[in-house]
């Protein structure tokens, strides 16, 4: 076997049945990244509950399914059992990576790689619940109609989702550690095609307790920068690494 990674995808079914061959290719795969550690919040921040009633795993898969993705697929950490069931009842699919733990890189090469039939990935954070299923819509929309990799921007700054075209398959397949696909980003930045959107969720993540406690105070809004402090939930320039 060598040193590859392993991996297996699972469908909402498969997880009670070893049997199941894994959902169709082809489409725009909204691809989940949920395999960090949460470690600036101190405890497992997926499974943290929202004010409607949804984890902050299950409200950012639900965006991207309102988001006209053709499917959804999660990678995870094979110890994040509890959060695989509860996706895979949503009709998300799981990639359990062995990897995943060593980086985001990792995570989304093992997504990309048991997803290679796809028209395209929506790239997307599992701790960013609040990006808006219109701003996914236009990433699907432009992948559809031949962008090559597609960025959103909210007040100047770059966030997520990010839409990759099938043509990067292979190189986001061989990605590793935890900078993800920020050089491809950088070295490609002439093959982008820049989406301004008025969705401060792009760039509101729930890195902490603080950043947690801000969303429930404002819901069903992202809480104000000013009131999430430096670093604790609103993104840099240019975002974390997918």
């Amino acid at each position: 076997m060598g040193s590859r990674p392993s991996f297996l995808l699972q469908s909402m079914c498969s997880l009670s049945s070893p049997h199941h061959e894994g959902p169709p290719s082809g489409g725009i795969v909204g691809l989940l990244l949920c395999a960090g550690w949460g470690r600036r919040h101190g405890g497992d921040k997926l499974q943290q509950t929202l004010p409607d009633g949804r984890t902050v795993a299950q409200r950012a898969a639900h965006q991207l399914q309102q988001g006209g993705c053709d499917r959804v697929v999660a990678v995870l950490r094979p110890n994040q059992q509890a959060l695989g069931l509860s996706l895979g009842r949503q009709g998300v699919g799981v990639v359990w990576s062995d990897a995943a733990a060593a980086g985001m890189g990792h995570s989304l090469a093992a997504g990309v790689q048991v997803t290679a039939g796809a028209h395209g990935w929506v790239v997307a954070l599992g701790d960013m619940p609040m990006v808006q299923p219109a701003t996914i819509a236009q990433v699907v929309v432009s992948l559809k109609q031949g962008a090559s990799i597609v960025t959103v921007h909210h007040q100047g700054q770059r966030g997520h989702p990010v839409g990759w075209a099938a043509s990067w398959g292979h190189a986001l397949a061989e990605l590793g550690g935890d900078r993800g696909a920020r050089e491809l980003l950088w070295a490609h930045h002439e093959r982008t095609q820049r989406l301004d959107v008025h969705d401060p969720g792009v760039l509101f993540d729930i890195d902490t307790p603080e950043a947690l406690s801000a969303l429930w105070a404002h819901w069903p809004e992202v809480p104000p920068a000013s009131e999430v402090p430096a670093d604790l939930g609103v993104q840099p320039p240019l975002g974390r690494a997918a």
